[in-house]
């Protein structure tokens, strides 16, 4: 992020915690007598309430905190806003007062004077606390789930550009991820008129720049605040959301705001867990930028590719090695498919979930680039400008480790079961998996990232040439038919013509998501 994105990203999300934490304190001159323990528990009672839409006990227990400690600003200025979703003029207008004695300069905040003006134009007649008033029933509660929603969101956002700040950017956008993935439920459902839900997801939206939140928020904000220039907070977050490149998407979610929203959130999403069409699930590996599927691509995956496709080459369909099924089940990866068919069924994947409207116009399936494969496989960075300068640069470092040879259930090589059906074949000494040839996806546990078989199983194809030559492709991770040492090295890459189809090399896909 620009330096002068992330110090306007900063500015906002510190305007978006004032109030919820700590309050500017009074000069000592304006507080005789505080009972400041007294006045954090009433004040904390009150949000409570008043977030689980018991507007008049929170208005009871705000004037307790109040007595505890009137020299806070803060608590002054919850009782002017509650106060004016009660229709309350008298007890509004006595606590901006009693905020403008404490700071003079509050005159010139067009947030403040624009309440005090809405509290001027209300009725001289105060309504009784213990019953709802029409405003009061025009202001519909706020349900717990969204307070709750809410509160998680704000919280993950402060912690983000505290990260930010220390240079944490991973960290930071991790956080944002969590702001929005807490927000996007209740946004679609009983938070879509909750402006607090809103001013979050916007900041959300600029911490992970992404465009569709981002215009869904700026949209609902204009609908839900019309006046938003009269209050600066509102007015800097609106500006902050109009820099980002949206203006192709706000026709759209002008249109039809909820309609836009729901299609954008059942889209992939940057940073993201998605399922697609075929069931394959996609998540985020930090450092790429991309979603890796958890699994090889399976038998049943290239089947329905081969059903919509029937020129597709048939060598997928039942391979053998020695006459034993190298596939045994439809979950198993699918072999016998070369660099060009893998990133055929890509693009048949991508314009048909664009079609459907699963995927939107900028994002598309593909190979991974063999940088990526390596940040998936856990492995440091390396030196080299292609593969093959890349490869077996980084030793001693497996998929499952450093020890040789690998543990128990690390994943499926060349074992003990396998020597039992080939009797020539070279194995693991000592090492058994269960499984002959291929093994169902997923059989083994996943790595860190929630990736499956990146050791072993297949050998996946890369998107990228070997070399500049351009004559070979790459394949990594190894399968159920290698066993040495050198072999299964989590930096160990094979390079082979793109039209080869091979009976132990396989290939996974990405996801390119929007930003």
């Amino acid at each position: 992020m620009p330096t002068a994105a992330l110090i306007a990203l900063l500015v906002l999300l510190n305007l978006a915690t004032t109030g919820c934490g700590q309050e500017p304190a009074a000069t000592k001159s304006s507080a005789p007598q505080t009972n400041p323990a007294d006045y954090r528990r009433y004040r904390d009672e009150g949000d409570a309430r008043l977030a689980a839409g018991s507007k008049a006990e929170a208005l009871a227990l705000f004037e307790k905190a109040r007595a505890a400690d009137p020299g806070q600003l803060g608590i002054h200025d919850r009782l002017a806003r509650l106060s004016l979703a009660l229709g309350d003029q008298q007890r509004g207008l006595a606590a901006i007062a009693a905020m403008l004695r404490l700071d003079p300069q509050l005159k010139q905040d067009a947030d403040i004077t624009g309440l005090e003006q809405r509290l001027q134009a209300l009725g001289t007649k105060a309504p009784a606390t213990n019953s709802f008033s029409a405003t009061l029933v025009a202001t519909a509660a706020v349900p717990s789930t969204v307070a709750l929603a809410t509160r998680t969101a704000e919280l993950a956002i402060k912690e983000a550009a505290a990260a930010y700040s220390q240079g944490q950017a991973e960290l930071a956008r991790q956080l944002g991820n969590e702001a929005r993935e807490a927000l996007l439920p209740i946004l679609q459902a009983e938070g879509a008129n909750h402006v607090p839900a809103w001013e979050a997801a916007a900041r959300a939206a600029l911490l992970v720049q992404e465009n569709y939140l981002a215009a869904a928020a700026l949209v609902n904000l204009e609908r839900l605040e019309p006046n938003y220039a009269q209050t600066p907070r509102l007015l800097d977050l609106m500006a902050e959301l109009n820099r980002r490149p949206i203006q192709g998407l706000l026709a759209e979610a002008r249109a039809q705001p909820a309609e836009f929203l729901k299609s954008f959130a059942g889209k992939p999403r940057a940073g993201s867990a998605f399922v697609n069409s075929l069931g394959q699930k996609f998540v985020p590996v930090p450092g790429t930028g991309v979603q890796f599927c958890v699994w090889e691509t399976r038998v049943k995956d290239y089947a329905a590719y081969a059903q919509a496709n029937p020129s597709v080459d048939a060598s997928w369909k039942d391979p053998t090695f020695v006459n034993v099924a190298v596939t045994p089940t439809d979950d198993c990866p699918v072999v016998n498919v070369s660099w060009e068919d893998a990133k055929k069924f890509c693009e048949w994947l991508t314009r048909q979930e664009q079609r459907d409207g699963r995927l939107s116009p900028p994002q598309y399936y593909r190979l991974p680039t063999d940088m990526e494969w390596s940040r998936a496989v856990g492995l440091p960075s390396e030196s080299g400008s292609n593969p093959r300068e890349r490869d077996t640069k980084i030793k001693d470092i497996y998929p499952w480790g450093s020890q040789w040879p690998p543990p128990a259930g690390a994943g499926n090589y060349a074992d003990q079961t396998a020597k039992t059906q080939f009797n020539n074949l070279p194995v693991i000494d000592s090492y058994r998996d269960g499984f002959a040839t291929t093994a169902p996806v997923g059989s083994f546990a996943a790595n860190q990232f929630g990736l499956f078989d990146l050791g072993g199983n297949v050998w996946e194809w890369c998107d990228e040439w070997w070399d500049g030559e351009q004559k070979y492709r790459v394949l990594r991770g190894g399968s159920w038919y290698y066993f040495g040492p050198g072999y299964l090295l989590s930096s160990y890459r094979v390079r082979s013509p793109p039209e080869d189809r091979i009976f132990s090399c396989g290939f996974r896909v990405v996801l390119v998501s929007v930003r």
